[in-house]
């Protein structure tokens, strides 16, 4: 293989890692964002529930 075929497939190379880098780093933003969401949501709702079941508790004391 020629010197400069061989540049080029270390340069491919070199690039298809880089952009598999970014695809992963991309992905685990993904799913540590979704991960925030989800512990919001469940928060909010069990907060929400603590409150209903409070104010229930008051309402038959």
């Amino acid at each position: 293989m020629p010197r400069d075929d061989k540049s080029k497939a270390l340069q491919r190379a070199t690039s298809d890692i880089i952009g598999y880098e970014n695809f992963l780093t991309e992905l685990k933003t993904r799913i540590s964002s979704a991960q925030v969401r989800a512990a919001i949501a469940v928060n909010k709702e069990l907060v929400l529930l603590y409150w209903q079941i409070g104010r229930d508790i008051l309402n038959r004391q």
